[in-house]
Parts: structure tokens; sequence; C-alpha cells
């Protein structure tokens, strides 16, 4: 038997490895998107990119009653990886972001739920919505692993800069350079993976590619002090319930239906420039988000 995970960030795929994993001897084939994030080489672990030669052999693997435990982390998937869920002995799913703290999930169709099958996340998420109440909640991985996996990955190069901007939906960086009059050679901007979610980017910035860099990790270590910029990202979420170092001053562009999708956070203030600007509180959160 063998285990079988669709893993498409790094979130999902740190709780895959040292949560749905741990303790499991089973091997287990992980299919994936390269340019997402990158790989660990583990004994028991196989890696193939998703495309229509992997999902055809997942469904031999199904079809022949050899998978064990089919992992997901929404339903946001083609016709064969749902052909996949309907038919699998067991599923359970990955938590994947941000929909552990919407009241309303984006990627989940939640009528094809049946039983109550595993939620895998991480131990800081005690209170969850009430969507979630369908499934087994297994916890089991602290935040702070996504700093360690894999544990190849460059820190962010910060010499010289004083402002990192995490590219993520809602945040306008060229904007807030602007608005801010930001010295564009000390701006850092951290691509998001996908294309279709990046923005212009104003000359002179530094510009470097999110899953090249190991964002939570530099997060934790800075040389000086630095102000970095989210919009909706559960790297938002990290920064708030790691501690980090008081050096860095951590910013959100979050308009009120955002910021309500996130209740457990807690805010200093707004920015005299936009009320849509948020600082964080250098306070962590108690160990919830969502009520």
């Amino acid at each position: 038997m063998i285990d079988v995970f669709f893993c498409t960030n790094r979130i999902n795929h740190a709780i895959a490895l040292d949560g749905a994993m741990a303790g499991v001897r089973r091997p287990a084939l992980i299919l994936h998107e390269p340019w997402r994030f990158g790989t660990e080489r583990r004994r028991q672990v196989r890696y193939l990119r998703i495309g229509i030669w992997s999902l055809r052999l997942v469904q031999l693997l199904v079809l022949l009653g050899w998978v064990d435990t089919l992992c997901v982390p929404h339903h946001r998937f083609n016709r064969r990886v749902l052909w996949c869920l309907e038919r699998a002995r067991q599923v359970a799913y990955l938590d994947d972001g941000l929909d552990t703290h919407r009241p309303v999930p984006n990627n989940f169709d939640l009528e094809r739920i049946s039983g109550r099958p595993t939620y895998f996340t991480f131990d800081e998420f005690q209170r969850l919505p009430a969507w979630l109440d369908r499934f087994v909640i297994q916890r089991g991985v602290a935040l702070k692993a996504l700093a360690d996996l894999p544990p190849t990955l460059p820190l962010l190069p910060l010499v010289g800069i004083r402002h990192v901007f995490v590219e993520s939906p809602g945040l306008a960086p060229a904007r807030w350079i602007r608005d801010l009059r930001l010295v564009p050679e000390e701006v850092l901007v951290v691509r998001h993976p996908v294309v279709a979610k990046r923005s212009a980017i104003p000359d002179g910035c530094r510009v470097v590619e999110g899953q090249h860099h190991n964002l939570e990790a530099s997060l934790m270590s800075p040389s000086t002090g630095i102000d970095v910029y989210f919009g909706e990202t559960l790297a938002l979420v990290f920064a708030a319930y790691v501690g980090l170092p008081r050096e860095v001053r951590v910013w959100a562009q979050l308009r009120p239906p955002a910021r309500d999708r996130l209740p457990g956070l807690c805010w200093d203030h707004a920015s005299p420039w936009g009320d849509d600007l948020l600082m964080l509180s250098n306070d962590p959160p108690a160990a919830t988000t969502t009520g």
C-alpha cells in the first residue's frame, strides 16, 4: 500500500511531511508543481510533477486498490483528481493556508465531504471555523516548521534593504512605495510564484522569486530592522504567531472583508497613509484564529 499526496504549496507540503506522514511507515508519493516549492530527500518519499501521466498513474493505483490514503489540500483540481477522490479507500485533507481560517472556504466543495475525514493542520490553530467541525482535526506540526523546509533554501538578500513587500492578494506594492516615498534601492519585492498574481513594480527595486528563498526563516533572523508588508496570505499569520524579532515591523494591506477573515490577529494601529494598511502588534495572539 502507498499514500498519495497532492501538494500545491510549501504549507501543505510541510503538513504532509511532518504531519500526515509522521509515524507512518508506508511509502508516499507526492505529486507537486516543482516551480512552487523545493523537495525533501526522504527515504520513503518519491516526487512526481503534476501532469497527465502522473495523474493517470494515480488513477491506476486507486483503481487497483493500492492507495491507502489520498491526501489533498482542497477540491480545486481537474476531473482526474476528483475521480480519484470519489473512489479512494480513504481521503484526508492538508491545511492549504487561509481557508483554515475563513468562515466559508474558497477552495472546498463541502458537498463532496463524506463521513468525517482527517484534516491536518498546525498546532497553533486551536479554534477553527464551523465548517471544519465535520472533520477529525489532526495537529502535530508547529508553524515554525515552515522556516525549516526545505533546509537548502537561502535566506532573503536583506543587506541594504529596509522594506520587504511579499506579493499576495490585496497588497499593492507600487502604491505604498510611491505613497510612503520609499527609496527603491532599499526595497525588496518577493514575487508570488503564480505569475497572474504579480503586479507592476517601480524601477530600481530589488526583486527575488519567493519560491527560491526561505521567507519565514528570513523573518525570524533579520540582520537589521526592516518593515515587511503583506496582503492576505498565511505568511502574515506565520508572522503573527511565531513571535518575530522586535526589529521586524509587520504591515498588512487588508480591507474589512479580508480583515474579518483573520479575527485572531492583533493590530497596533492603521497607518497615516490609509486605513487599509495596518501594523501588526508585536504581541503574538492567543492560540486561536477564528471563533
